[in-house]
């Protein structure tokens, strides 16, 4: 089974695990993090029990890929805007869509799609993921972020995900420097934009 950031994870519960953790579990999906350091039996998980930003409040484990009883990638913006009735959204989906996107989110917009209580407030980012598959999804994109920012005053963070599951934050990719930080599930790297590209997109 292969695992990607960000994506969700239904999983056995374990005694070992707190009591907020196993009532989770039980609950609702968990969210695959970053996972370096591990064996190929096992990945990083994580929770978010409420929308305060504090230490106790996100939660991540080491969790086995035999625990693993249902998997699906990441939420998606369309179901955000359909389940929590973000009617707001709809157009900047609906452009993303027409460029060739199938634009996903993190965070606190995922967090309250995935157990309906209220994660998103007035001051909250909306985090996106958007796949790039080849170089015309990079013309204009950051011109259309930008001004959906202003449209929907709420800021715009996120990453563009490449082939290979290789991810950069889409405000490092339009920046002036050459040189990116790079993520996967299980590293994080130094690449220069020129050799990301044509590591991933087919020419």
């Amino acid at each position: 089974m292969k695992l990607h950031r960000h994506d969700l994870v239904w999983l056995k519960s374990q005694s070992a695990y707190s009591e907020a953790l196993k009532a989770w579990i039980e609950t609702y999906p968990c969210v695959v993090a970053r996972s370096e350091d591990l064996s190929s039996e096992c990945f990083r998980a994580a929770i978010c029990l409420s929308s305060e930003k504090s230490s106790g409040s996100r939660l991540s484990f080491i969790a086995g890929i035999d625990d693993i009883l249902k998997h699906s990638s990441a939420v998606t913006l369309h179901s955000v805007i359909t389940s929590c009735h973000i009617d707001s959204l709809q157009v900047f989906c609906d452009t993303l869509n027409r460029l060739g996107y199938n634009p996903c989110v993190y965070g606190s917009f995922a967090w309250q799609m995935i157990t309906d209580k209220p994660y998103i407030s007035e001051t909250s980012d909306l985090d996106l993921l958007l796949h790039i598959n080849r170089m015309e999804q990079l013309e204009g994109l950051v011109d259309l972020l930008f001004q959906s920012q202003t449209a929907l005053k709420r800021t715009i963070d996120g990453e563009l995900i490449f082939a290979e599951d290789y991810a950069v934050a889409w405000r490092e990719w339009y920046s002036a420097n050459d040189k990116i930080l790079v993520k996967t599930i299980n590293s994080i790297s130094i690449m220069d934009k020129r050799e990301l590209l044509e590591k991933t997109i087919r020419r």
